[in-house]
Parts: C-alpha cells; sequence; structure tokens
C-alpha cells in the first residue's frame, strides 16, 4: 500500500522524514563539530558532570516529534490512499513460496504422478511420429522411429526430473496379471522407482502393425525386416491383452519434490474483465 498526497493535504511520509532528519542531527550534533550538529559551534564542551544546555531542548524536540507523529498520520485521509487490486494474488504468491515439508507418502504419490507425466509425454509424442512414418513409408521407414524415450521432448522432462526412463522387452508373450500392475517403489533416500507395464491394447492398430500377429497383423516381409534388424528378440506374436513391456523410471528424489512442489502450487483463476 503505497500513500499520496493531494492538494493542500500533507501526508505523514514527507513530514515524518524531515521531522525524523531534524531531530537525529540535534541528537548527533552534541558529540562534535565534525558531525555538523546543533553543538558544532560550542567552542568550550562542558564538563564530564555537566549536562549541555541545548541538551534538554534536543529532547524535548523529539518528544513533539514522537507527539506529533499520530496527527501527521491522522492528516491523511481514506481518498489520499491507494489501494491495490491484486492483493490476493499477492498473498497467494507469497505463500507459494513459503518453505513446506512434504511427507514421505507425498513424495511416493509425485513420484507416481512424474512418471505418468513423462510416460504420457513420450507415448504422444512417439505415436504422432511412429503414424507419420508408417504412412510414409510402412514398416521399413517407421521401426527405427520406435523409441520413444529419446524424442526432444521427453529427454527435457527427464532432465528436469533427474529420471533415467527405459523400455524393456517381456518375453515370452503372457497375460497380464494383478503382479504387472504400477509399481512406485522407494529404492534409496534419494532414489525413487516406478514400473508401468505396456499392454497390447485391441484396437492399438500402431502396435500391433509390428508386434502383433504374423499374418493378421504383421506382413510376412516386415516380420523377416525385424528380425534381422533386431536378432535375438522376439518381437512379433504377441496378442491384444498381452503384456509386451514394462516402462521402468529412475528418478532422484529432488526431482520428484520439485515436481510436487509445482504441480501443488496455488494458482489463481483469471478473471473476466467484462
Amino acid at each position: 500500500m503505497s500513500l499520496i498526497t493531494s492538494g493542500s493535504s500533507s501526508c505523514w511520509p514527507t513530514s515524518l522524514k524531515r521531522w525524523l532528519i531534524a531531530s537525529n542531527l540535534s541528537s548527533i550534533g552534541r558529540w562534535g563539530p565534525e558531525l555538523g550538529g546543533t553543538f558544532a559551534k560550542v567552542q568550550n564542551p562542558p564538563g564530564p558532570w555537566e549536562v549541555p544546555r541545548a541538551l534538554p531542548q534536543t529532547y524535548m524536540r523529539r518528544s513533539l516529534s514522537l507527539l506529533a507523529l499520530p496527527l501527521l498520520l491522522a492528516a491523511c485521509r481514506p481518498e489520499d490512499v491507494e489501494h491495490l487490486d491484486n492483493t490476493k494474488e499477492l498473498a497467494r504468491e507469497a505463500e507459494n513460496f513459503q518453505p513446506k515439508l512434504i511427507k514421505p507418502a507425498q513424495l511416493l504419490h509425485g513420484a507416481r504422478w512424474a512418471a505418468d507425466s513423462l510416460i504420457h509425454t513420450a507415448d504422444r509424442g512417439w505415436r504422432a511420429q511412429l503414424n507419420e512414418r508408417l504412412a510414409a513409408g510402412g514398416v521399413a521407414a517407421a521401426h527405427p522411429y520406435c523409441q520413444p524415450e529419446k524424442l526432444p521432448a521427453v529427454v527435457k522432462l527427464a532432465r528436469e526430473l533427474e529420471a533415467q526412463p527405459k523400455r524393456e522387452l517381456i518375453t515370452p508373450a503372457r497375460f497380464i496379471t494383478e503382479d504387472d500392475s504400477v509399481q512406485t517403489t522407494r529404492s534409496g533416500q534419494d532414489q525413487f522407482l516406478v514400473q508401468e507395464p505396456l499392454v497390447l491394447l485391441p484396437t492399438d492398430a500402431t502396435c500391433l502393425r509390428c508386434h502383433g500377429q504374423v499374418g493378421p497383423d504383421v506382413q510376412p516381409a516386415d516380420a523377416r525386416l525385424l528380425a534381422a534388424t533386431y536378432p535375438g528378440k522376439a518381437l512379433t506374436g504377441y496378442q491384444a491383452g498381452q503384456l509386451i513391456g514394462r516402462w521402468t523410471v529412475p528418478m532422484t528424489r529432488k526431482g520428484v519434490a520439485e515436481f510436487y512442489t509445482q504441480k501443488t502450487r496455488k494458482v489463481m483463476k483469471r478473471r473476466s474483465l467484462w
């Protein structure tokens, strides 16, 4: 909140400043002429047991300054005070910058939250890129780009989370069980690990084109190409509903804490001007 002057009414900051400056100069002047105070012209300073003649006047002047302070404050009328319109926003921002204690359960939740965000970013960018390559040149043009963990957006987010996401192929093919559900663990004092299954869905035509059954889903020529390019890996022969792989996302406590703090910040909704 700031104060302004209006007309002949004088608000307290300027007047009070002048009063206090005059009072301070008067009080420090008795210490010697080098300070330029009221006693600068005293040629013969009094002895150690004598009180300077001007000293009572000095304290009287300071007392009058303090007595005049309420009058100066009262001189500011309500219309002279400029109020801020965004006090709630400022209070909310101040609260966001206060240090907060994140509990262990909240850190586990933050790790799962961060991994979901990372995997969702990877899946969205990977599908857009892979569908474009499949439309342009089929499996031969698309399979080198089946590396979602290397997408620029994923690399950037992984750096912020201090994470190292990777995928692993699960063989032989089998259907998913309860043991394959998402697991979030704290592998160390400063380390978290999130594992999330990759399931081949019936509606996932993109994945079925490379990893489905040879014949109905995968062209024989494409199956031979994948077998020659990735020897020792059974990339085809999966059925819809089977577990094809797993995301493994290790990340540090610092990255999880920063992600959780940013996601739980209070953000004021923008108000319409009309």
